[in-house]
């Protein structure tokens, strides 16, 4: 399927304007020409459509003027934010399966513009009729307009093989092949999982996806909210859907984890549904980036996660790589070319295809491939976490490309946390590659990377 808290102001946890209350104070001016305004210019969509504008200039003082412009022809201001209480303090205390009908969810409205600018990468969003689209689309200081494109979490929910009796902890690794297989080079399995003892320590792993449980107790209070970003989703990033925990699982949690003692933080850019926008989870990676430069911690992002094609995404996914985090992403489930998805296609991510269970170390049946995919781990029938309630257990089992993604995430983090010197992002994709199982995935079409994920620091 493709499918902390600190102190968080008002505005940053509710508000989808996320526009600097500075714009409001620049006198509007443009580098070039000036955007024609129409007379109909609005932010409520004739057509029904969200688009995001990309702007050319990679100058933060530029995109504020040009955005302020923007602005003015839209005749929008911030005074529209809706009052209402202030809930970063609630959120720990909120059960996700009871919540109160006076907790609002992310502004639904299509009556917003949404500033989705970090980094170097300048864009906005918004609901525009089609004079107003066309009045950017000519403006020379835009790159491109797009309708939003729709993403969908990765993963393939197996419920007739949940565990509804599976104890919370166990130490039965037979039953856990995916870790047993990233340990070791070549089959037979020995039935161990065997990690480098700082287990992603200190790192920072951000789940982009719907949400985490984080009082599952396989994640031991390293689980902690960051920030909700899809539009009608709850305020904050409580997992109401299972895909999220049952990722981040994967990654970092006690039992069924790569990286058993990492920190987990959610940022919710997918719905109830396990569906989003190229927007939102452009949103998403905005939280991270501002996050990761406050907390200066190593960082990765996950993304089990993707849909069609999206030039902003992938531009936001070079963004963020190219700050130092790393990024690991699902090649899609689509049983195609990879290069033909966003964020698989991203030249920066690392998009991680599937493998199942079987001798020869099978491509998965639905899995991408191709030259956007450089490595593949355990993807099929994957136990992890999950949210009680939305199933009767505290564990699954699913399969997906989403599953084999957290894998690669986990082992970042392992490669990192072990190795005293500090690699980017491109170092790290190179050296996954040099320590991968080569050329044993029996049915990998022609083409493609024939790599098999192995983590770091075992003589197996």
């Amino acid at each position: 399927m493709f499918i902390s808290f600190t102190s968080v102001n008002l505005i940053s946890l509710i508000s989808i304007l996320l526009i600097n209350l500075s714009f409001l104070f620049i006198t509007p001016a443009n580098a070039g020409s000036t955007l024609n305004c129409p007379s109909s210019a609005t932010t409520n969509s004739d057509s029904g459509t969200e688009y995001i504008v990309t702007l050319k200039t990679n100058s933060q003082n530029e995109a504020q003027l040009q955005i302020a412009d923007i602005l003015k022809c839209l005749k929008t201001t911030l005074d529209k934010i809706k009052d209402i209480v202030d809930i970063a303090n609630q959120c720990s205390n909120i059960d996700p399966l009871n919540i109160p009908s006076t907790v609002p969810n992310v502004i639904s409205s299509n009556q917003y513009f949404r500033d989705l600018s970090f980094s170097n990468f300048y864009a906005f969003s918004g609901y525009y009729n089609q004079d107003f689209v066309n009045a950017l689309s000519e403006w020379d200081a835009v790159s491109k307009v797009q309708p939003i494109v729709a993403m969908k979490a990765s993963g393939l929910i197996n419920l007739n093989n949940n565990q509804p009796n599976q104890p919370d902890v166990t130490q039965d690794v037979t039953n856990l092949w995916n870790l047993d297989r990233i340990d070791q080079t070549s089959r037979p399995l020995d039935g161990k999982y065997t990690y480098p003892s700082c287990a992603g320590k200190d790192t920072n792993m951000y789940i982009v996806d719907t949400g985490i449980d984080i009082l599952h107790k396989e994640f031991g209070g390293r689980a902690k909210y960051g920030k909700s970003c899809c539009i009608g989703c709850p305020p904050c990033p409580w997992d109401d859907h299972g895909h999220g925990t049952h990722v981040s699982g994967i990654v970092g949690s006690i039992t069924y984890g790569v990286a058993k003692a990492i920190n987990l933080i959610a940022v919710k850019v997918l719905n109830a549904a396990g569906t989003g926008t190229d927007a939102d989870i452009i949103a998403g990676l905005q939280f991270v980036y501002n996050d990761f430069l406050k907390k200066k911690k190593p960082s990765i992002v996950n993304m089990s996660l993707g849909g069609g094609k999206s030039d902003p995404l992938n531009a936001a996914v070079d963004a963020i790589t190219a700050a130092g985090i790393f990024v690991s992403v699902a090649a899609g489930n689509s049983e195609d070319d990879a290069c033909q998805y966003s964020p698989a296609s991203a030249p920066t991510a690392i998009a991680v295809g599937a493998i199942k269970n079987t001798d020869n170390d099978a491509l998965s049946s639905y899995s991408c491939y191709g030259t956007c995919v450089p490595i593949y781990a355990p993807g099929d029938n994957i136990l992890s976490t999950f949210v009680k309630g939305i199933v009767d257990s505290t564990t699954a089992t699913l399969s997906g490309t989403s599953m084999a993604s957290p894998h690669v995430a986990g082992a970042i983090a392992l490669y990192q946390c072990s190795n005293s010197t500090k690699m980017t992002p491109s170092e790290m994709r190179n050296l996954l590659i040099s320590k991968s199982d080569k050329k044993l995935i029996g049915n990998l079409p022609d083409g493609s990377n024939n790599c098999i994920l192995r983590i770091p620091y075992t003589d197996k």
